[in-house]
């Protein structure tokens, strides 16, 4: 949709967005077109309008200024492009990934992630919990990558070579590896798991 806003008076304006911009968007886009109409910048922005049928539909919108040879704003022109199936599915992607964070963050199970090239990424809630940290990045020392950082602090010392050992040869080979082994958990204790590790493959 393109639109020449062209003579149209600040209350009429108004007057447009009240009628077909949703209740909840319409200050904000009103406001970034009075700051667009006062400084002559260029503007993007995301709202929900109305359609004939009085659903509201997400679109994104372009305001800019067409000039005349001296530099002086003669007209305005929002170019509109219907962006409601692009915004919905982002909507459903970011439920659907809560609802995976909170059933990995629920199952009685440690799970982590490691990047190609090992270094780890993640860490469930009750692997987090166990060691006792609130984030991954209390394991970073410097010159020493994150993965041998966790294993050298959260692993038995008669368990890391072995286990960083094991690691580095799957992420080399791609194969999946299962090794019992001890884990420093919060309270000081080590304590014995089964860990296993799996690919994730394009």
């Amino acid at each position: 949709v393109i639109a020449n806003f062209e003579a149209i008076e600040e209350p009429r304006i108004e007057k447009l967005l009240q009628e077909l911009i949703h209740p909840e968007d319409a200050p904000e886009v009103q406001n970034t077109l009075r700051n667009c109409f006062e400084t002559g910048g260029v503007s993007t922005m995301r709202f929900r309008w109305r359609e004939e049928d009085g659903a509201y539909r997400w679109a994104e919108c372009r305001v800019e200024p067409r000039r005349d040879e001296n530099g002086e704003v003669t007209e305005w022109y929002g170019v509109s492009l219907d962006i409601n199936d692009e915004v919905r599915a982002q909507e459903t992607l970011r439920d659907r990934e809560h609802e995976l964070s909170q059933l990995v963050n629920m199952v009685p199970v440690h799970i982590r992630r490691l990047t190609p090239e090992g270094e780890p990424t993640f860490f469930n809630k009750r692997l987090l919990d166990f060691f006792g940290l609130n984030d991954l990045a209390q394991l970073d020392k410097p010159d020493m990558s994150r993965l041998a950082a966790a294993i050298q602090a959260l692993v038995h010392p008669d368990d890391a070579p072995l286990l960083l050992d094991t690691v580095r040869h799957s992420l080399a080979t791609g194969e999946p590896y299962a090794m019992k082994y001890r884990m420093r958990h919060a309270d000081g204790a080590y304590r014995w798991v089964d860990g296993r590790g799996e690919p994730v493959r394009d």
